[in-house]
């Protein structure tokens, strides 16, 4: 395996495996990857998407994603792989994990890359230029379509509070990173933490409108305690439950 390491901002290496491999990165991607398959065949799993691979075949994996991937070689498994931080997206777009079309031209520049082993800032040159010719063919998210999908996946999150990620994106339309990507860029919250207001919102009305017990509401709700629900609700309203149902009896 040969491989550089540019402080902490890029991962050059071109890896060679026997037969088989499997890797976990369910923490999440620590860079974006654009990378090559020479030999093998590779599988990479997420919650929401499964990417088949054949050598030849060039394939984006955005920076945080969680997934697997699964490697098999008759004998031989090789690919290039090309780690970085920076990515030059002034449209703020989202890339979710794809396939890439590449000409011939780009493959011969995914080889140029690194030449003789040289690892150094002629790599990362001739990696940003390749990176440009391949951008404007890669799938993406406009900025429209992410304010759309949003207001799309907090209407769903408001039917079914309770709805998976996975099932949520799915239901956008969206592979869950895509998902996570397009909150990140466009929104004020996480999808976790929208689920939460609108959780929070439904017990603020419970309260007003019901005489439930915060046992009670909080059980119904799905929050894990009755004291980490009167936490999070003093945290997101500024009142307590009590003051909550005493300031609709006013």
């Amino acid at each position: 395996m040969n491989n550089t390491q540019f402080s902490n901002s890029f991962k050059f290496r071109v890896y060679r495996f026997e037969k088989y491999r499997h890797t976990d990165m369910r923490s999440g991607a620590e860079y974006h990857f654009v990378a090559c398959l020479r030999k093998g065949r590779c599988r990479i799993v997420t919650k929401s998407q499964t990417l088949d691979l054949q050598p030849g075949d060039v394939f984006y994996i955005p920076k945080n994603l969680p997934y697997q991937s699964y490697w098999q070689g008759d004998p031989a498994i090789e690919f290039a792989s090309y780690g970085f931080h920076y990515f030059p997206n002034a449209e703020a777009r989202v890339y979710p994990l794809q396939k890439i079309q590449a000409t011939p031209e780009d493959m011969e520049r995914i080889d140029r890359v690194i030449q003789n082993g040289e690892y150094c800032s002629g790599a990362i040159f001739r990696f940003y230029e390749l990176l440009s010719r391949l951008l404007p063919g890669m799938t993406y998210i406009a900025q429209n379509n992410r304010e759309a999908l949003l207001i799309k996946a907090e209407q769903r999150l408001r039917e079914n509070p309770h709805i998976s990620m996975g099932e949520l994106a799915k239901f956008c339309g969206i592979s869950e990173s895509g998902l996570y990507m397009a909150f990140k860029r466009s929104a004020d919250c996480t999808p976790n933490e929208m689920r939460q207001r609108v959780l929070l919102e439904r017990a603020t009305e419970l309260l007003e409108q019901t005489n439930l017990s915060v046992e009670q509401i909080s059980d119904m709700l799905r929050f894990s305690s009755s004291s980490y629900f009167r936490k999070i609700l003093k945290q997101h309203t500024g009142l307590t439950p009590t003051q909550i149902r005493k300031g609709s009896s006013m």
